[in-house]
């Protein structure tokens, strides 16, 4: 997946933006993003490296 592509999905959109604001726990996204399962987190998460 090219960058563009990975910030371009509206799930991991929010979730970048939300870890703009600072750390967060991997609970805190699946709090504030009901379309997020915790897995589905951590796989985001995954992509940032």
């Amino acid at each position: 997946m090219d960058v563009f592509g990975a910030v371009a999905e509206p799930d991991r959109r929010a979730l970048l933006d939300m870890l703009l604001l600072g750390e967060r726990s991997a609970g805190e996204p699946v709090a504030s993003l009901p379309a997020l399962t915790p897995p589905a987190v951590s796989r985001q998460r995954g992509t940032r490296g």
